[in-house]
């Protein structure tokens, strides 16, 4: 949703838009809509006095801590209108488990990368490749952007 976000306001500065097993937006929607029936299973739980707590386990208690984060940037609809946004270059990253993706997190990404025509790039790992496997990702990076 971020990056969904930030190529609408600064697209001249964006050469490349990278999905990493990430949500893509269309315009007017907003994380929870694009989760789907998933919100109400994974997010809603953790809501509390207006944020949502960590929904993926243990926090960590040293750098990088996983944080509550406001309900509304859970909510808020985004806008993608920008005509410039819509002709950046996109790939997305498919994570894998045994050579197979989440059947059940695919509508909220690579099926619209898809059908977006984005070039598809599969990675063996789980969602925080950041945390768990930082130099594989690197690498996958590095193969994406050549």
């Amino acid at each position: 949703m971020v990056i969904s976000g930030v190529a609408e306001q600064v697209p001249e500065r964006i050469n490349q838009l990278i999905y990493l097993d990430a949500m893509v937006p269309n315009d007017g929607e907003s994380a929870q809509t694009v989760c789907g029936d998933i919100w109400d299973k994974l997010m809603k739980p953790n809501i509390k006095d207006s944020l949502v707590l960590y929904p993926f386990g243990a926090t960590r208690t040293t750098p990088p801590m996983d944080v509550p984060q406001p309900l509304k940037t859970f909510t808020e609809p985004l806008r993608i209108s920008n005509p410039l946004a819509r002709k950046i270059s996109a790939a997305f990253i498919l994570m894998t488990k045994g050579g197979k993706s989440d059947s059940g997190t695919d509508k909220m990404g690579v099926s619209r990368a898809r059908a977006r025509n984005w070039k598809i790039y599969t990675f063996e790992g789980g969602h925080y490749s950041m945390r768990e496997q930082p130099g594989n990702l690197v690498r996958k990076l590095e193969e994406v952007l050549q």
